[in-house]
């Protein structure tokens, strides 16, 4: 992902190309299928939407928890106990219900 230099008519902020040009503050992230998220993008909406830093904190966290690459998923449990909090905060953030839900991670 990297930023393109269009700006977002809406809030005046550099948009993000990844796949496709979007702005991180002003469209949320899309379920690509019934099935999963694009986790980057999760992040930068997160980020963009007033929670700097929560994606290097969730990164960081992510590798200690599992390993993965380009072009895979990760299935992700709704903290409910509080035992983990980014994971917590991650699904309030992005509205999901589910305990669990699966999140692509491509770059």
């Amino acid at each position: 992902m990297h930023e393109t230099g269009n700006l977002c008519e809406a809030c005046d902020k550099s948009k993000i190309m990844y796949y496709r040009e979007y702005c991180p503050r002003c469209e949320e992230p899309r379920i690509k299928t019934m099935d999963y998220y694009n986790l980057l993008e999760c992040l930068y909406y997160i980020e963009a939407t007033g929670h700097p830093g929560f994606k290097a904190k969730f990164w960081e966290m992510l590798i200690d928890l599992t390993s993965f690459t380009n072009e895979s998923t990760v299935e992700l449990w709704n903290d409910i106990d509080g035992s983990n909090p980014l994971l917590k905060e991650l699904f309030d953030k992005m509205g999901i219900k589910d305990t669990t839900m699966t999140f692509e991670i491509s770059w």
